[in-house]
């Protein structure tokens, strides 16, 4: 097997079994798919026998719907599974209490890094994975490093899931708008006073219509920032707006682009959706700097677009915004933890990584060269689009997560958003996000004291 795939260990007759409905066999004793058959780690009794029981895993979670999970995962884990059912329910972390109560069977949890705390440990649901890493001999060290420190933060060393897929931010642009106006089109490495000037000539009126320079996705760009900046100190729970000077270089760096003239905001037109709507919906915004997937273009087939790498700061040329990922962890409640740790595991392959990689989703296997280089080969609405300023070699450090970044991201981006508005100057925000942040970080400390 080449240095570059994810290991786990399974008995020879399971690998067996299992390559017969791979769509990647090889010949010899270890697999194209990230598996090892010879490694001498015992398996579940489940998984001893050629043709394992039938068993049932249901994957659940907020922010996710059957149909799309079943394309990009669900499909996938059938064909390599064939014993296995894959059912999918909708849980919104509201109700996620009622459902824990009534008993509910519930294998494998679906969040994003940032809202484990929220979605999983606030409900008990964590369950820590070295156990089963170390017993199919899993091996992180292929994974996404930044992506893998934050959510060892997350869970104080403990590590509650893998890393599916990443996130991270580029610069949309539309194309006939830069055509219309005989501007230059954006171009990888830009620095972010480069944008700006860019943005500053794009914006304009002409036959009535309001054209945008830029727009920009205050929630993507700070989750994934540049700038390495944490939201909370994981020891004293206090907020960092403040402290950290570069919180006030991150937060003018960005609201600049609304205070040219001609692209100002008000407190609808700030908010995502308005923002979205002037590039996708609209046509009248350049450039939109945002966290944009692999479907962009193909569902957004009017839209005449390209991409280029996010701007960089000067100090730091090349690197791109922290990663976010979509986590796949074994719920603390499963009765089939080892079964499900192997469908995650699968989904963390190289085989599975590849496949998905074609079809331009950001692998979570960063190093691996044959990955990166298929990035969007498969998908046709990328044909001619400049991919791989979506899938970058160079990412920000990230730093230590803390448990409460879930209460004070929305703090943070409601001062960003007034501040862009010129209701308040930067200094104010950032004070005012860092006291709103204790305050909710206290109130959540004493409901779960009273509980």
């Amino acid at each position: 097997m080449a240095n570059s795939m994810v290991r786990l260990a399974l008995a020879v007759t399971f690998i067996v079994a299992l390559t017969a409905c791979s769509r990647n066999q090889t010949n010899g004793s270890k697999e194209a798919d990230g598996f090892s058959a010879n490694d001498g780690v015992s398996t579940p009794s489940a998984f001893k026998e050629p043709n394992p029981k039938p068993i049932e895993l249901v994957f659940y979670g907020a922010g996710f719907s059957e149909e799309p999970f079943m394309l990009d995962y669900g499909n996938a884990i059938k064909e390599k599974f064939p014993h296995i059912t894959v059912k999918f329910i909708r849980v919104d972390t509201a109700k996620l209490s009622e459902v824990i109560a009534s008993g509910a069977q519930l294998d494998i949890q679906l969040s994003v890094d940032f809202q484990l705390k929220q979605n999983m440990i606030d409900f008990g649901l964590q369950y820590d994975h070295a156990e089963l890493i170390h017993k199919y001999k899993y091996d992180t060290g292929k994974l996404n490093i930044q992506m893998m420190e934050t959510l060892r933060s997350i869970g104080g060393g403990k590590l509650y899931g893998l890393p599916i897929y990443l996130t991270i931010p580029s610069l949309v642009y539309n194309k006939d708008l830069f055509d219309k106006f005989g501007v230059g089109y954006p171009k990888d490495g830009m620095s972010w006073d480069e944008a700006y000037e860019l943005a500053k000539k794009m914006t304009r009126n002409e036959g009535g219509i309001s054209y945008r320079g830029m727009v920009v996705a205050f929630q993507a760009l700070s989750v994934h920032n540049q700038l390495s900046l944490n939201f909370v100190d994981t020891e004293s729970g206090k907020a960092l707006f403040s402290s950290n000077g570069n919180w006030q270089k991150h937060v003018n760096n960005l609201t600049r682009f609304y205070k040219i003239p001609g692209n100002e905001v008000d407190d609808k037109t700030i908010q995502g959706a308005a923002q979205n709507n002037f590039f996708f919906k609209d046509k009248a915004a350049a450039m939109f700097a945002t966290v944009a997937g692999a479907s962009v273009f193909s569902l957004n087939p009017s839209v005449n677009m390209d991409v280029a790498t996010i701007p960089f700061y000067p100090d730091l040329q090349g690197v791109s915004g922290r990663p976010s990922a979509g986590v796949f962890g074994v719920s603390a409640l499963s009765k089939q933890k080892d079964e499900a740790f192997q469908v995650i595991a699968f989904l963390a392959s190289k085989e599975f990584q590849l496949k998905r990689s074609k079809l331009g989703a950001i692998s979570v296997l960063s190093n691996d060269e044959e990955i990166r280089k298929a990035f969007g080969a498969e998908d046709a609405a990328w044909k001619g689009k400049n991919i791989q300023a979506m899938n970058p070699s160079r990412f920000a450090t990230s730093g230590r997560a803390s448990n409460y970044d879930h209460l004070a991201l929305p703090n943070i981006l409601g001062q960003m958003n007034l501040v862009a508005q010129g209701s308040v100057d930067v200094n104010t925000a950032l004070r005012t996000a860092g006291e709103l942040t204790e305050k909710a970080i206290e109130d959540m400390k004493s409901r779960l004291n009273n509980k």
